[in-house]
């Protein structure tokens, strides 16, 4: 076959020309490529630079600025600013200042009085068409600032403190909290100088550290030693409240006493004592000095006083509860009441609540708020009963009845009250008799009953779902109990009148299971006891005596009580309670629920 060779020739120079074409072409395109990059490589290498050491200097703004702050917070006023060196020291000048490209100013903004916002802005050019901006805040605080001290909550107030007749017992004491919230005192420490030993410490009444039981450490303490008592709570507007006494082992008379109360917030409130023994009040001419009357035909029936203020229990129809004003004994003046269901007869008052033992079938048991003066709950027993007399402990309410009757046929019941709007109840134990008062110290109960044989009972509560009897007390002859009051390892005891014996009763309870009289067959009162306060080594009696329905004994010598004085009062006197002084005493009379007496 023969071949043209003037064609080849011609189609090889053909293709030749055209991969010169796309081979320019493609080398073109690759050095435009790399050209570009380069060109951006170098613009964004050029705009991070920039960014970093505008970074810096929005963090030389940041630290100059509290630079300022530091030479004088008053330096910070709001506003927008640049900075500048004068001396060496940073000051703040004009609305900016300008590094290079760089533009930065802060502006000052106000938080509140001690504190301020920083903000540091820095702004450049980044091209022509694009600028840069960097932003970093701080707060900053007058630390320099003088702090005041924060104001006390509880005042102790140690004006009338004194030692008591025997000078074993510190007197006189209030302690108020002035704050909006609830105080809880958490340790109590004493210190003194003489060889004697703290046996117990009781605030309102309560006896909140003791060596005999409550809180801890238990037994006669040493100076110095750090009490941790029973949580005690005082309410805001409570006003001021008495510690009723610190009971020291002996003698403390030209004894110095360092007092420190600790929260359980940590703060801690310190006075100091120096005791002389200081004359006991007479009370040899008991004199009244004032009368609150309701508006309404009442019996007075119990009354409980914190500070300057009492709470009064009558039995009417009308309000039955009154909070008042007692600052001024000659005129107590009124300024909540509430009324409850049918006749009340006792109430005690626990974290800022009170029970009321009632005779309503309904509800024998009802509990309000003090603070709101509002109902909140009650416990029906489901029979006709009429509650007598309650104790609280913790979250235990402890109430008695007269009669039984119904399913349970208790006369003691033990109500669990950790929700008061709901009590339940836990136990009960059948007395087979009526029981008129009950006490409470530590895990035992003590009960005033009508059982002929055994007038006195004594109750294991230490588990309150599982109450147990643990022994009787047989009062001589065959007259009722009618009241008890435990303090300490002493029972005292209020019964009915009864001929050729006593009708007030001193027996050590020491061992539960083995009582023993002090007085003997008791001291002859020759009418009712219906309500016992023990002070100072004395006894104050609300009695059905005619003659003498307000009675005060000196009981120094447990085994012979003797009469100090006594008050004729218009009516029978049903309950009394000692404080600022006073004995406040409540009657039967209608003009005269409660009366106020002083010693003179």
């Amino acid at each position: 076959m023969k071949i043209n060779a003037s064609f080849l020739s011609n189609k090889e120079k053909g293709f030749s020309l055209v991969e010169v074409l796309l081979t320019s072409t493609l080398l073109g395109l690759i050095l435009s490529s790399f050209t570009g990059a380069y060109i951006y490589g170098n613009t964004t290498t050029a705009i991070a630079g920039s960014r970093e050491q505008a970074v810096l200097l929005a963090e030389e703004g940041i630290e100059a600025i509290r630079n300022i702050r530091d030479e004088d917070f008053a330096n910070l006023t709001p506003g927008t600013y640049g900075f500048a060196l004068s001396g060496n020291e940073w000051i703040l000048s004009g609305t900016s200042d300008n590094v290079g490209i760089f533009t930065r100013n802060v502006t000052i903004s106000s938080i509140n009085e001690y504190e301020k916002q920083a903000t540091v802005n820095v702004a450049w050019q980044q091209n022509y068409q694009r600028t840069g901006l960097v932003t970093l805040v701080t707060n900053l605080t007058d630390w320099r600032r003088e702090v005041l001290a924060e104001d006390p909550v509880l005042d102790i107030d140690i004006t009338n403190a004194s030692l008591g007749a025997s000078g074993t017992e510190i007197q006189g004491i209030t302690v108020e909290n002035l704050g909006d919230e609830n105080i809880y005192i958490d340790k109590i420490t004493a210190t003194w100088s003489s060889n004697n030993q703290i046996e117990w410490v009781r605030i309102l009444g309560y006896t909140i550290w003791s060596y005999y039981g409550y809180g801890s450490p238990s037994g006669r303490q040493d100076s110095g030693t750090e009490l941790d008592p029973w949580d005690f709570v005082i309410y805001p507007g409570e006003g001021a409240l008495p510690v009723n006494e610190i009971k020291f082992s002996g003698d403390m008379t030209g004894d110095q006493v360092n007092l420190v109360f600790t929260l359980t917030t940590g703060q801690s409130y310190e006075v100091d004592l120096d005791f002389y023994v200081a004359p006991p009040p007479a009370w040899t001419l008991p004199t009244q000095v004032g009368i609150y009357n309701t508006d309404y035909s009442a019996s007075g029936k119990d009354v409980q006083v914190y500070g300057d203020t009492a709470y009064l229990l009558t039995s009417s129809s009308g309000p039955d509860f009154y909070k008042l004003d007692v600052s001024n004994h000659a005129s107590p003046v009124v300024s909540r009441s509430l009324s409850l269901s049918d006749n009340a007869e006792r109430f005690d008052m626990f974290g800022g609540k009170a029970y009321v033992a009632s005779s309503s079938n309904s509800a024998e048991l009802q509990v309000f708020d003090v603070g709101s003066f509002s109902i909140m709950g009650d416990y029906d027993k489901q029979s006709s009963s009429n509650a007598m007399d309650i104790v609280v402990s913790g979250n235990n309410a402890y109430l008695v009845t007269r009669s039984t009757g119904g399913n349970p046929g208790y006369e003691l019941y033990s109500i669990d009250i950790s929700n008061p709007s709901s009590p339940v109840l836990q136990d009960g134990i059948n007395i087979g008799a009526g029981v008129t008062g009950i006490d409470i110290n530590g895990n035992y109960l003590y009960l005033a009953t009508d059982n002929n044989s055994s007038e006195i009972w004594i109750v294991d509560a230490s588990d309150p779902s599982n109450l147990s009897t643990v022994s009787t007390i047989n009062l001589t002859g065959n007259t009722d109990a009618n009241t008890v009051l435990i303090e300490g390892n002493i029972l005292y005891v209020g019964r009915e009148k009864i001929s050729r014996s006593g009708e007030f009763y001193i027996i050590d309870v020491s061992d539960p299971l083995s009582p023993v009289f002090l007085n003997g067959n008791g001291y002859e009162i020759n009418d009712i006891v219906n309500d016992i306060f023990i002070y100072d080594n004395k006894a104050f009696l609300a009695t059905e005596n005619t003659s003498a329905e307000f009675q005060v004994l000196n009981i120094t010598d447990k085994s012979s009580p003797t009469l100090i004085g006594y008050k004729n009062l218009s009516s029978d006197a049903t309950a009394v309670v000692v404080s600022d002084g006073a004995a406040f005493v409540t009657t039967e009379n209608r003009y005269q629920e409660l009366v106020i007496i002083e010693p003179y």
